[in-house]
């Protein structure tokens, strides 16, 4: 059983992660409404930063040990950020196809957005985290 634990972790977490990412775009894109995919940006933007905190505090404090690790970092930050679905809307923004007045510029606009916001979250995260575990 020992070495199902974390497999059963990692999955728990990636599932976790999954309804939480699918739950926050829903309610963005519903907030929003508009032809701009905010849901999947929302959804990078914070665990961008909630993996930051986390990686940070983990790493300094060690206080849920390596298998809960697995499961927070790995598996719920691994989940509730999304690659594919940005380079999907990435694609769709340069074609066309499904957000009206799309195009080439759109699809950079997200492109730069994505990764600007996200690192600079992931370092605020980390940030953040120090002063967690640094308090601690």
């Amino acid at each position: 059983m020992s070495r199902l634990w974390p497999i059963l972790l990692l999955a728990l977490g990636g599932a976790l992660g999954t309804l939480a990412r699918v739950g926050l775009a829903a309610a963005v894109n519903k907030l929003h409404g508009g032809p701009w995919p905010w849901g999947t940006f929302a959804a990078n933007a914070v665990g961008c930063f909630l993996f930051g905190i986390l990686f940070t505090v983990i790493d300094k404090n060690h206080p849920l040990g390596p298998l809960a690790s697995l499961a927070l970092i790995a598996g719920f930050c691994g989940a509730f950020t999304t690659f594919s679905t940005f380079a999907f809307d990435t694609t769709h923004l340069a074609q066309g196809n499904t957000f009206a007045g799309s195009n080439a510029l759109h699809a950079l606009g997200n492109l730069l957005l994505h990764n600007v916001v996200g690192i600079t979250l992931l370092f605020a995260g980390l940030a953040l985290g120090h002063r967690i575990a640094s308090n601690s």
